[in-house]
């Protein structure tokens, strides 16, 4: 029973990934107590292709035999996408193999608890990037639309991200996370995806759905669905808190100037007779 490790980095300037991912698998293999016998790896190599297509892939999954354990950093890395990760965490299970997702925890996804559930999550998720039946009719209704947002939402959470390095996007756009405010202020009529409104608000896109259905917000229906840059920036200019003007002090009309001369000369005279 051998210990193996598989890493990829999308690009050239990923190198310093591809070495964390190397730390993160020899840690955790130390603390179950395991010693990795070899680290597959893939450089330059897009998470477009299916793990069986890249060389250092291919290489993992000839070697591995009943009893093996592999350990990858997250799906992301491991997988074009949830069918592929689908089809083999399945092929693995048959083979006896114990593949660990650090990204999902230190128990084997092909264990048979796991597996189930992680089975089912990834089926859920791949639904949605198969056409579906009657898709052409029913293409623009909120249901389906907001169940491609939760399908989204969980890809996300199972280690499949858009802005995860490996990705197309360039290592500017990689330095904008999750809270961080994106260039702006956007062109007026710009359309912004909900990743980018989410961001510019500082919110997670629960939060943007919430405000759009409580009519908040203008947008878009469609996939994705769109903001317009206009929309977002008068919802923070309407929810930001003014400095309250300075107002003079007020005066006491004369009546109760009276009436305050009066209270004090009463507290003066029970103190005295006190």
């Amino acid at each position: 029973m051998s210990v193996y490790g598989y890493v990829r980095a999308g690009k050239s300037w990923e190198a310093s990934t591809a070495a964390e991912q190397r730390a993160e698998i020899a840690s955790a293999a130390r603390r179950a107590l395991m010693e990795i016998t070899e680290i597959f790896e893939d450089y330059n190599v897009h998470r477009d292709l299916p793990l069986e297509a890249r060389p250092g892939g291919a290489a993992a999954l000839s070697t591995l035999t009943a009893g093996d354990t592999l350990f990858v950093a997250n799906l992301n890395r491991a997988f074009k996408d949830p069918s592929d990760a689908l089809a083999v965490i399945g092929m693995l299970k048959e083979k006896c193999v114990n593949l660990i997702v650090l990204g999902l925890g230190t128990a084997p996804v092909t264990s048979p608890a796991e597996s189930h559930l992680v089975s089912t999550l990834l089926s859920a998720v791949a639904a949605f990037h198969s056409p579906l039946p009657g898709r052409q009719f029913r293409y623009h209704t909120s249901t389906l639309t907001r169940l491609r947002e939760i399908a989204a939402e969980m890809e996300a959470l199972l280690g499949f991200h858009a802005n995860l390095p490996g990705s197309n996007d360039s290592p500017a756009a990689l330095k904008l996370k999750v809270g961080e405010l994106p260039p702006a202020p956007f062109p007026p009529d710009m359309l912004l995806t909900q990743d980018e409104a989410a961001a510019r608000l500082r919110i997670s896109k629960k939060t943007l759905y919430r405000l759009r259905a409580a009519g908040k917000v203008r947008f878009l229906p469609g996939r994705p669905v769109k903001l317009i840059a206009r929309d977002v920036e008068a919802l923070i200019a309407d929810n930001t808190v003014k400095n309250p003007v300075p107002q003079p002090p007020r005066q006491l009309s004369p009546t109760a100037q009276v009436r305050l001369m009066r209270l004090r000369d009463r507290i003066r005279r029970t103190a005295k007779k006190g």
